[in-house]
């Protein structure tokens, strides 16, 4: 084990057969050479060494480049390079003796300083070059204080500043880095997502939403463009158009239901795939980026505010719903068949308990008894007896009315009357008031 750091083992002709620096992991110490074709790979994290997110290579052009350690070795994914100029075959990174770090070919000649060394080197002062958890190659002094002390600082970064979200893959997919001050940098989720694990924001991001509905008619009305500025993501787009304006890109991405993102710079317009990748914030980045979030996202909040009442007045706005779409033309001619049984009906049908209670289960060949259904909440809400709605479960009756009478709005047969979308979410977070409905057409009201 020498001083260096080095552990040799010898054969029994005092050859050298393996030593640790001829197998370098994440970091190299003094005399240390990284060879040609060799890599470092950065930690998983400080508590785990195997390896991380990142390697640098060596490669065999006698360029050191930095990639993330998933993807090809190809020129679109780094993110660091030494940039040599004068490239030769059988280049090494060597960490000389006096702290100097630098590209060297066979012959010793000089590629490239990375530092500048002539630094002191002794027993008390310790320098290592690590490829750290963040995929940035940092040069480290260990200064040893007599009483066992040790005091270490950064002495060259290979990334500083806000150049530190340029490391590809700092952030997981579908989201974005940005920094939060000189030595810190954050993952954020773009509108519409919501991070995979909250706990490790670098995990990366998931849509909060489900696009299913988009290819519906007027299915535009559920979604709306939120603005990132200054924040991009990895090219890779199924479609471009150009010229066009901000206006025209944030138009196209509405009206296009297999995009989430779009980003606009020198009038031209991408639609990247999803998931996307290596999404970074930089005030010195022009593109601008429009994100389609769906209106109805605001859906967590509704649920933690009214509870189970939503989900069970939601099977009643659904069988109001299948009513008008599926038997509006069966209603007018059997008009009077239905008056007939909804004189004779029951405060409360017992077949139709079983309905409210989340079966869904509505037999569109029997639209009368669907009829008595929607007649029946209807009698309830006028009287002021929603409790019978919902039996006996635990509901918050204010919310519950709110519901019903949104649900009565949403049905009416004049479409004039009813709210867009946009209205009813505002309804349903409580923005603007639900005013009492008109009953719903061929109701016990009118006759």
């Amino acid at each position: 084990m020498h001083d260096s750091g080095n552990f040799l083992l010898y054969g029994s002709d005092m050859e050298v057969v393996w030593a640790t620096f001829q197998f370098p992991t994440n970091t190299l110490l003094v005399t240390q050479e990284l060879g040609p074709d060799k890599i470092l790979y950065s930690s998983k994290s400080d508590d785990d060494d195997s390896a991380g997110n990142f390697k640098l290579w060596m490669q065999g052009d006698g360029n050191l480049v930095a990639y993330p350690s998933k993807s090809l070795q190809m020129a679109k994914y780094f993110y660091w390079a030494s940039h040599s100029t004068n490239r030769a075959p059988d280049v090494s990174l060597t960490f000389a003796a006096d702290s100097r770090l630098y590209l060297a070919n066979s012959t010793g000649f000089t590629v490239r300083n990375l530092t500048e060394g002539r630094l002191p080197v002794n027993k008390t002062t310790l320098y290592r070059a690590t490829f750290d958890v963040d995929g940035v190659l940092r040069l480290y002094q260990h200064q040893m204080g007599t009483n066992g002390s040790l005091n270490s600082n950064v002495l060259w970064s290979a990334i500083n500043g806000e150049d530190r979200c340029s490391v590809k893959g700092a952030c997981g997919l579908n989201s974005y880095c940005a920094n939060k001050d000189a030595d810190n940098i954050a993952c954020l989720c773009p509108p519409g997502f919501d991070f995979v694990d909250p706990n490790q924001p670098d995990k990366g991001c998931k849509l909060n939403f489900s696009n299913s509905d988009c290819f519906l008619k007027g299915a535009n009305d559920n979604y709306m463009i939120s603005t990132l500025e200054n924040t991009v993501w990895e090219r890779d787009e199924y479609e471009v158009l150009t010229p066009v304006s901000e206006e025209a890109c944030s138009k196209a991405c509405l009206e296009d239901c297999y995009c989430v993102v779009a980003m606009f710079r020198d009038q031209t317009c991408f639609k990247p795939k999803l998931p996307l990748r290596y999404g970074l914030k930089n005030s010195s980045i022009p593109t601008k980026s429009f994100v389609k979030v769906r209106l109805t996202s605001t859906k967590n909040v509704i649920t933690k505010k009214i509870g189970k009442e939503l989900l069970i007045t939601g099977v009643v706005l659904i069988a109001f719903s299948l009513v008008i779409f599926a038997s509006s033309g069966y209603l007018i001619y059997t008009h009077q068949i239905w008056s007939l049984k909804v004189m004779t009906s029951q405060d409360r049908p017992p077949d139709v308990l079983g309905d409210i209670n989340l079966t869904k289960n509505l037999d569109l060949s029997a639209p009368d008894d669907e009829i008595i259904l929607m007649d029946w909440v209807q009698r309830c809400y006028e009287a002021g007896e929603l409790k019978k709605v919902v039996g006996e479960a635990e509901v918050n009756l204010e919310e519950l009315e709110k519901m019903v009478k949104i649900g009565f709005w949403c049905v009416q047969t004049e479409t004039d009357l009813r709210p867009t979308m946009k209205q009813v979410i505002l309804m349903m977070d409580g923005t603007i008031v639900t005013p009492p409905p008109p009953p719903p057409p061929n109701s016990s009201a009118n006759n």
